[in-house]
């Protein structure tokens, strides 16, 4: 199922009378609506950097490891989540986490897509949000949400904020099952 890639250029596009097409208007705007319910304290450590990276941080690479992320060092990706847990979200913030989560898990049929385990409160306690950008509506902006298993990457960036990314990842079986990398590993290993 991952990796899970939506890109949508433009972001946003008039229609014929008041709305905008927006395809990926759920991951950017729970985002957003998250990141602003947070408190001091819990903003501090979600919010990683003020302005946005140009792009996901993550790129193409097979697995996870922890990296350096050229300028925003601070943003590097990591075995270890950066960013706030939501064990110290409050009832409502998991809620929206929870549909956060969603706009990504539910891309997949019932039965293939882990979105039922985040019901369970020990399985959300481990998803970090970290946050790059402002968080004004329009602004440029760059979230991930990680934890075991998960790795959510979304921004929009470029074209003055018109242009966006998501993907989602499982950082233990992305691309498929590397045969030749596990018969190395149990068998060559020095």
């Amino acid at each position: 199922m991952t990796p899970c890639f939506l890109g949508a250029d433009p972001a946003s596009s008039p229609l014929l009378g008041p709305a905008a097409l927006r395809p990926l208007a759920g991951a950017e705007d729970l985002a957003r609506q998250l990141v602003r319910s947070l408190d001091a304290g819990q903003a501090r450590n979600a919010i990683l950097l003020d302005r946005a990276p140009s792009d996901i941080i993550g790129g193409n690479r097979p697995q996870i490891a922890d990296s350096d992320a050229g300028d925003h060092r601070s943003l590097a990706l990591t075995r270890d989540p950066k960013g706030l847990p939501a064990r110290e979200l409050d009832a409502g913030q998991r809620d929206i986490l929870r549909a956060l989560l969603a706009t990504y898990l539910r891309r997949v049929p019932d039965g293939l897509s882990p979105q039922p385990a985040y019901a369970d409160d020990a399985a959300l306690d481990a998803v970090h949000l970290a946050w790059a950008g402002p968080t004004e509506p329009g602004a440029p902006l760059y979230y991930r949400l990680q934890g075991p298993r998960l790795l959510v990457e979304y921004d929009n960036t470029q074209r003055d904020a018109n242009h966006a990314h998501s993907v989602w990842r499982d950082p233990e079986a992305d691309f498929g099952y590397d045969v030749l990398g596990t018969h190395l590993a149990r068998h060559h290993h020095r």
